[in-house]
């Protein structure tokens, strides 16, 4: 009877573990400390705001980007024992553009493997910090993903003063890279400016300023920033969470387990629109040095004939070509509009 028990105590604790580690936060505190003891709920730069974040609503004004990546797969000295192959990068960056394709953002990647024993297994973030400080290469004009059996996964935020540098881009752990798990969404979302949608109960001090109650009636200036996630505890199944909140008192309602920043990773299939316009207002406020113009679809500079030339020849059902701009799957006159509106509003 005691062993019945213990096996279904254990069954119960595995249903509520979270199936991966983000340590994105974690990392934070590490490098700069945690914040002020009582502090209020600081912005941490314009798109914290909800009005300049409305204005990256994804209209014609908000122009296709495309994210330059490099992706660095480590194994032993002698060559052996990679974190990845080829083809799960290819297949990780196939699913990752298949996710951000709708939210007009693209990411093109060069990888390479790192024979270096001494990061094949990384155990904690200075040993991680020092990795990303021996290999990164142009760390202000790419986003470096390091896949390895690293501590963790996580980001940078693009607010960090290292964002852009050698200490930025993300570290993920080999298990999740190499399995279609969608991680590297989720790590994506937190460089291009996302919170954890459970941020606003499980992240900041309970029944703060920052704490986001049930009533989500403060959504736009708590917890992730974003009014269009519901509030919710961290959970990791796909139906919504019981209880209540503990600030209110109120039940949790209905939750979205298939946001990419949820911990309900089984579950995962979108981002929202504010979500959207969070990652296009920090790519223009922070990351602009990452990008170039996803309208400029042979990538000489100008937005022209020839890049409208290569999209008429596109034209029809296309999913995941460059010029299917808007991400519906289609190549079509939406694209073709999205492509001259560029023409005046890329830098």
């Amino acid at each position: 009877m005691k062993f019945l028990f213990a096996l279904l105590l254990s069954v119960a604790v595995e249903e509520t573990r979270p199936p991966f580690v983000c340590r994105t936060s974690e990392a934070g505190v590490e490098a700069f400390g945690p914040p002020e003891e009582g502090a209020s709920c600081p912005l941490e730069g314009p798109c914290d705001d909800p009005l300049v974040r409305e204005t990256f609503s994804l209209g014609p004004h908000v122009v296709p980007k495309v994210v330059r990546v490099r992706i660095l797969i480590f194994r032993e000295d002698d060559g052996s024992n990679p974190a990845a192959s080829a083809q799960d990068v290819e297949r990780e960056m196939q699913q990752l553009n298949e996710h951000f394709a709708p939210l007009r953002v693209r990411f093109e990647h060069v990888w390479e493997f790192i024979d270096d024993s001494q990061f094949r297994y990384t155990a904690n973030f200075p040993e991680e910090i020092q990795m990303k400080l021996t290999y990164a290469q142009f760390a202000l004009r790419r986003c470096h993903v390091y896949v390895t059996g690293s501590s963790a996964n996580y980001g940078a935020y693009p607010w960090w003063p290292t964002a852009t540098g050698k200490r930025g881009g993300i570290v993920i752990n080999e298990l999740p890279f190499t399995t279609p798990q969608a991680v590297l969404t989720h790590e994506f979302g937190h460089n291009l400016g996302l919170w954890h949608t459970f941020r606003g109960s499980d992240e900041v001090d309970p029944c703060s300023e920052c704490y986001e109650g049930a009533d989500g009636a403060e959504g736009d200036t708590t917890g992730d920033y974003c009014s269009d996630t519901p509030p919710t505890p961290l959970h990791v199944s796909c139906s919504d969470p019981t209880g209540s909140d503990t600030c209110s008192g109120l039940p949790w309602g209905d939750v979205q387990e298939t946001n990419f920043m949820s911990y309900s990773i089984g579950c995962w299939s979108q981002f929202t629109q504010q979500q959207a316009a969070r990652m296009h207002c920090w790519l223009g406020d922070q990351l602009a040095t990452w990008w170039r113009c996803g309208a400029d679809l042979d990538d000489d500079g100008d937005i022209d004939r020839a890049d409208l030339e290569e999209l008429r020849l596109a034209f029809g059902p296309n999913p995941g070509h460059p010029a299917d701009l808007d991400g519906s799957g289609v190549v079509d006159a939406r694209d073709a509009r999205l492509l001259i509106a560029s023409h005046r509003a890329c830098p």
